[in-house]
C-alpha cells in the first residue's frame, strides 16, 4: 500500500485515535472523585485505574510503529510510572513508610526522569548527556543532607528499621529532583511549549505529594493523605505518554551550546560545598553513615561528570577546529576568515584583507593530474605562511584561491607585502620531479578599523583582484575607480545580455541594443572577383554606438554567451548566403570559440542550421585558431572531424601567432589558412616577411590548402600578395566590413563592373 493510501486510511478514522484518552479521561475523573472514600471502597477504583492503563499500554503498542524511533522507549516509561505509583498508593494506604512502597515510588521518579531526559535530547541535544549526571548528584547530595537532619528523628519518631527510613527519604528527595527537573525541561523549552514536557512535570509535581506528605506524618504523628494526587499523577503521566505515541511534534531546533554552557557549572558549584560541609560536619558530630555514604557518592559522580564535560569540551574543540580548518592545507577556512573578520570590525585597530587566486593552476591540474594539483595547493599554503607574519591569518577559500588577513597592516603595507607574495608565488615549483611555473594574482584592500566592514571588504578586495587578473597578474590595491569600473562592467554584462536575446524577442530591440553581423569581402586577387565574405560580430551598443568585438568578447566568453553569439552569427550568415550565392559570394566564414569548439551541441546547430535554410555545406566556412584547437586537441579534433563529414569547410585563423605547429596540419581535417595581418603589414617594407610568405604559400599548397591573407590596406601590398601566390584577400583596400544591406549593394556593383571600393 502507498505512503498516501496508508495516511488516507489513518485519517479517515479519527473517532478511534481519541477513545483511547476519552476513557482514561473518564476512569481518571471517577477514580478522583471517589478518592477520599475509605479503602475498602475506593480498592476496585484503583485497580479500575490500573486495569485502564494496561489497555492504554496495549493501545500504544499498536501505535508505535508510528513515532520516532527516540520517543519509542518514553511513552512505555510514562505508562509504567504510572501503574507503579498507583501500586505504590495502594500498598502505602495498609503500610506507611513500608521499604517496597517507597522503592516503588523512587522507581517510578526514575521512570519519571528517564522520560523527561528523553523528551529533553530531543530539544536540547547539547544539555541531555550531562543532565543525568547531574540529577543522579542533585539526588544523592539532597539525600544525603535529608538523612543527615531527619533519619535521626524520623528514627527516634517511628519504629520503621534504618532501612525503610532511608528508602522514604530517597524517595521524596527523588520527587524533590525531578520536580526541579521538570522545571529546567520547562524553563529551556519555554520558546516553544512542549505539552508532552508539561505533563510529564505535573505528574513529577503531583508524584511528590504524598511521599512528602509521608515524610511530615511520619515525623510528626498520625494523619490523613489524600490519595487524590497520586490518582491526578497517574492520570497526568497516561496523558503524556498518550502524546508522545499519537501527536509526536517535531523539536524545535537546540539552543546553542554558549546559551547552556552555564549549566555545566552550576551543579558542581552548590553542591561541592554542601557534601564538603556535610564531611566535615561528620568529624565535628557523628552523622548517619548513610548520609556520609551519599556525600561520598555524589561527590564521586560529580567526578563522573567532570570527566564527561571535559571529554564533551575536548570533542566540540577538535570539532571547531575542523570545522575551521582547510583539511587539505591545514589553514583556515571560509568560516575561519569571515569569524576573525567579524572579530576586527569590532575594534578600532586598521587591518588589511588579501586576496589571492593562483594563475595556470587549471592546466597543472589538466597536464599532471589532481594529486599534482594538490601538492601545488601545499606548497603555496607553505609559501604564504612563510611571507606573512605570526599574527597575519592565511585561509584557503577553495579551489586556488586564498585569503590573508593582517591585523594592524595599513593599505600601503599590505600593497608591498602581496607584490613580495606575488614574486614569492613565482618561483618555480618541483612537482613529479618536474619544475612548474604559476603565478598568482592578489587583490588587496585595507580596513580603516571602525564600524562593520567585513562584507565590504570582501567586496573591494575582489574587485582588486578582478583588475589585477585583468592586468595578467600581480598585486592590485583596491581603489574607488575599481568599483566605478566593476559597476560599468555590470551594466555592460547586463546590457549585452538582452542584447543577445534580442534577435528572439518581438518588438524591436530592447534597451541593451542588439547583436548584428557586418560583412567583409573575401577576393580572388588575381581576377578581382568576390569569392566570399566574412561575418563579423557588432554590437549596436544604445548609447556607445557600434562597438567592436574587443569591447564586448571577454565579458561574453566569462558569462558562458559564446554559444548564443555563434548561433547568432550562423543563423544570420546562412540567411545572407543564401541570397549572396547568386551575386558571386559562394561562401562565408564564421568565426569559432574554443568554447564552441568543445561544446558538443556545435555539429548539432550547424547542421540544423544547414537544412533550414537549404543551403550547401560547402557554403559554410568556420574559423577556428590553432591555440583555441589545443585547449582541448580530442575534442577539436573529434569536432572538427565530425563538421568536415557534414561537407563544412575549416579553417585555422591568424595562422603564423600564437601556437604554430606543422603537425597539426597534418592531422586537422582543414581546407584553408587564413595568414594573420602583422604578416601583409610588413609585406611590403620587410624581405624577411616576404619570405615568410612565400614559404607558407608553397606549404599550404603543397597540402593542398587555400592561403588567404587578411589586412590588405592598399595596392601594393595586393600586387605583392599576387606575385606571391596568394589564393584570396582580404582587407579595407577591397571593402571594410559593412552592414548586410551595403555588402549586397556592394556585390551588384562588383558583379557589374568588378570596381575596388576604397
Amino acid at each position: 500500500m502507498s505512503e498516501s493510501a496508508t495516511a488516507a486510511g489513518r485519517v479517515s478514522r479519527p473517532g478511534r485515535a481519541g477513545r483511547a484518552p476519552a476513557l482514561l479521561c473518564a476512569v481518571a475523573a471517577l477514580t478522583a472523585a471517589l478518592a477520599l472514600l475509605p479503602l475498602p471502597v475506593s480498592a476496585p477504583l484503583l485497580a479500575a485505574q490500573l486495569l485502564a492503563f494496561a489497555a492504554l499500554a496495549v493501545k500504544l503498542r499498536e501505535r508505535r510503529r508510528q513515532g520516532r524511533r527516540a520517543d519509542r522507549g518514553v511513552w512505555p516509561a510514562l505508562v509504567a510510572a504510572a501503574a507503579l505509583a498507583i501500586t505504590a498508593e495502594v500498598g502505602g494506604s495498609a503500610h506507611r513508610g513500608a521499604l517496597p512502597v517507597s522503592l516503588t515510588m523512587t522507581a517510578a521518579f526514575l521512570l519519571v526522569s528517564h522520560s523527561q531526559l528523553q523528551l529533553l535530547r530531543q530539544r536540547v541535544r547539547s544539555l541531555a548527556g550531562a543532565a543525568r549526571l547531574d540529577i543522579a548528584a542533585s539526588t544523592t547530595s539532597a539525600s544525603a543532607i535529608a538523612v543527615a537532619l531527619l533519619m535521626p528523628r524520623l528514627q527516634e519518631s517511628t519504629d520503621l528499621p534504618a532501612g525503610a527510613v532511608l528508602a522514604l527519604l530517597v524517595a521524596a528527595v527523588a520527587g524533590v529532583a525531578v520536580l526541579l527537573q521538570a522545571t529546567a525541561c520547562a524553563v529551556l523549552t519555554a520558546r516553544a511549549p512542549d505539552r508532552r514536557i508539561l505533563l510529564v512535570g505535573g505528574g513529577a509535581l503531583l508524584l511528590l505529594v504524598p511521599d512528602a506528605v509521608d515524610v511530615h506524618l511520619l515525623a510528626t504523628g498520625p494523619g490523613a493523605v489524600l490519595p487524590t494526587a497520586v490518582h491526578g499523577a497517574a492520570t497526568a503521566l497516561a496523558l503524556a505518554a498518550w502524546a508522545v505515541a499519537s501527536r509526536m511534534p517535531r523539536p524545535a531546533p537546540a539552543p546553542r551550546l554558549d546559551e547552556s554552557a552555564g549549566a555545566v557549572a552550576i551543579g558542581p558549584a552548590l553542591i561541592v560545598p554542601l557534601c564538603l560541609a556535610l564531611l566535615w560536619w561528620d568529624h565535628v558530630r557523628a552523622l548517619p553513615t548513610q548520609a556520609v555514604a551519599l556525600a561520598l557518592a555524589t561527590l564521586v559522580l560529580l567526578s563522573l561528570k567532570a570527566t564527561t564535560v571535559v571529554h564533551r569540551l575536548a570533542q566540540l574543540n577538535s570539532t571547531r577546529r575542523q570545522a575551521l580548518t582547510d583539511p587539505l592545507t591545514h589553514l583556515g577556512n571560509r568560516r575561519a576568515l569571515t569569524a576573525r573578520l567579524h572579530e576586527l570590525e569590532g575594534g578600532d585597530e586598521p587591518f588589511s584583507l588579501s586576496l589571492v587566486d593562483l594563475d595556470g593552476f587549471r592546466e597543472v591540474n589538466d597536464t599532471l593530474g589532481h594529486e599534482a594539483g594538490d601538492e601545488l595547493l601545499r606548497q603555496v599554503a607553505a609559501r604564504l605562511r612563510e611571507g606573512c607574519g605570526a599574527d597575519d591569518l592565511v585561509v584557503r577559500q577553495g579551489g586556488d584561491e586564498f585569503a590573508l588577513l593582517s591585523p594592524g597592516s595599513t593599505l600601503e603595507a599590505a600593497t608591498e607585502r602581496a607584490q613580495r607574495l606575488h614574486d614569492l608565488l613565482r618561483v618555480p615549483y618541483l612537482l613529479e620531479g618536474k619544475r612548474v611555473h604559476v603565478g598568482g594574482s592578489l587583490g588587496v584592500t585595507a580596513s580603516p578599523g571602525r564600524g562593520p566592514v567585513a562584507d565590504v571588504l570582501l567586496r573591494q578586495a575582489d574587485a582588486a583582484l578582478h583588475a589585477a587578473q585583468a592586468g595578467g597578474g600581480g598585486a592590485v590595491a583596491y581603489s574607488a575607480e575599481l568599483d566605478e569600473a566593476r559597476q560599468r562592467a555590470a551594466e555592460t554584462v547586463a546590457q549585452l545580455l538582452d542584447a543577445v536575446g534580442s534577435p528572439r524577442r518581438r518588438g524591436g530591440p530592447g534597451p541593451g541594443g542588439r547583436i548584428v553581423a557586418h560583412y567583409q569581402p573575401q577576393m580572388d586577387p588575381l581576377t578581382g572577383a568576390v569569392v566570399g565574405a566574412e561575418a563579423l560580430v557588432r554590437w549596436e551598443h544604445p548609447t556607445r554606438g557600434v562597438l567592436a568585438p574587443f569591447h564586448f568578447l571577454a565579458a561574453a566568453e566569462e558569462h558562458g554567451l559564446m554559444p548564443a553569439l555563434t548561433e547568432l552569427m550562423l543563423e544570420d550568415a546562412l540567411t545572407r548566403v543564401k541570397q549572396w550565392r547568386e551575386l558571386g559570394c559562394d561562401r562565408i566564414s564564421v568565426n569559432v570559440s574554443a568554447t564552441c569548439l568543445r561544446d558538443d551541441r556545435l555539429v548539432a546547430t550547424v547542421r540544423a542550421g544547414l537544412l533550414r535554410h537549404g543551403v550547401p555545406a560547402s557554403s559554410l566556412v568556420l574559423e577556428i585558431t590553432e591555440t583555441e584547437i589545443i585547449e582541448d586537441l580530442a575534442t577539436s579534433k573529434r569536432v572538427l572531424a565530425e563538421l568536415v563529414e557534414l561537407g563544412v569547410g575549416v579553417s585555422i585563423d591568424d595562422y603564423g601567432t600564437g601556437y604554430s605547429s606543422l603537425a597539426h596540419l597534418r592531422d586537422l581535417p582543414v581546407e584553408e589558412l587564413k595568414l594573420d595581418r602583422s604578416f601583409t603589414a610588413e609585406l611590403v617594407t620587410d624581405a624577411r616577411t616576404r619570405a615568410i610568405v612565400r614559404t607558407t604559400v608553397d606549404m599550404a599548397h603543397s597540402l593542398g590548402l587555400r592561403l588567404v591573407a587578411e589586412g590588405v590596406e592598399d595596392a601594393r601590398t595586393l600586387e605583392v600578395l599576387r606575385l606571391l601566390g596568394v589564393d584570396q584577400t582580404q582587407g579595407y583596400f577591397h571593402s571594410r566590413p559593412v552592414p548586410p544591406a551595403e555588402l549586397s549593394a556592394w556585390l551588384r556593383e562588383n558583379a557589374a563592373a568588378r570596381p575596388r571600393v576604397h
